[in-house]
C-alpha cells in the first residue's frame, strides 16, 4: 500500500495552504477515511475514549491526554475540539499504539493561563468526547 515515497513537493503545498485556511480539511479527511477500508478492531480490549486533565505536570499549561482508538482524522478531530474550545496548544505528543493513540496537549487559555475553571474543563472533555464520536 505504501510502497512509493510521497510526492514531498506536493504535501508540503498542501501543509502550507492548509495553514493559510486555503485547503478543505474536513472534506479531504472525509475523502480519504473512504479510501481505507473498514477493518475490526485489532486490540483485545477497544478502547473507549478517554479525556484525562492534569494540572500537576506542567506549571504553564493544563495537559490533556486523550486515549481513543486510532482512525483516520482523529488528531484532526480532537485539535479541532481544542480549537473550538477557545485554547491555544503550546506543544502536543502525538503517539500511535497498536490501534490506540495516546495524545498529551499542553493547552492554556486565552490569556495565556492554565484551565482551573471545573465547568470548562468539563467542556472541553465533552467536546472533544463528541469530536471523536461524530462522523467526519
Amino acid at each position: 500500500m505504501f510502497d512509493t515515497q510521497p510526492n514531498w513537493p506536493k504535501v508540503n503545498s498542501d501543509i502550507e495552504r492548509a495553514v493559510d485556511g486555503k485547503l478543505a480539511l474536513r472534506a479531504r479527511l472525509k475523502e480519504r477515511a473512504l479510501t481505507y477500508r473498514t477493518r475490526p478492531a485489532t486490540a483485545a480490549r477497544p478502547v473507549e475514549p478517554k479525556v484525562v486533565v492534569d494540572n500537576y505536570t506542567s506549571d504553564v499549561a493544563t495537559v490533556i491526554e486523550v486515549m481513543a482508538p486510532d482512525g483516520v482524522g482523529v488528531l484532526y478531530r480532537i485539535t479541532t475540539a481544542l480549537l473550538e474550545c477557545d485554547l491555544d496548544i503550546v506543544s502536543a505528543k502525538i503517539e500511535t499504539l497498536g490501534s490506540q493513540v495516546v495524545d498529551a496537549f499542553y493547552v492554556r487559555d486565552r490569556k495565556g493561563n492554565k484551565i482551573v475553571d471545573a465547568p470548562y474543563l468539563a467542556e472541553i472533555e465533552r467536546a472533544i468526547l463528541y469530536a471523536l464520536t461524530v462522523d467526519l
